[in-house]
């Protein structure tokens, strides 16, 4: 399963500014209909998802992973984000255990 989507709503800030307030962000994913060599991939096929998302100027030791156990969640919401600039992308579990490709990062600036 490849094709991913969000929607995020994105301001501008400086990237690497001291924390100044918190902010939440709810991201919405369109499901993939069709796997990366091209068969259907039914909802039923679908375990979950994983989300990764980590803020720039951080190490990597604080990138952030979150399971969702059902294909039928269409949005997750984050809080407690500070000032910054942040990146998300998705993946998509199946019922065997394959994992999708990850897809490309999104950014999401918060003043």
């Amino acid at each position: 399963p490849r094709h991913i989507g969000w929607e995020l709503r994105v301001s501008s800030s400086n990237a690497c500014a001291p924390p100044t307030n918190a902010a939440q962000v709810t991201l919405n994913r369109v499901a993939p209909v069709t796997r990366v060599n091209g068969e259907a991939l039914l909802l039923s096929d679908i375990a979950g998802y994983e989300i990764y998302y980590f803020k720039d100027c951080t190490n990597a030791q604080d990138d952030q992973i979150i399971s969702i156990k059902s294909a039928n969640t269409v949005s997750h919401t984050v809080s407690n984000l500070t000032s910054g600039v942040y990146y998300f992308a998705i993946a998509t579990l199946d019922i065997s255990g394959l994992y999708s490709d990850t897809s490309d990062y999104v950014e999401l600036v918060i003043d």
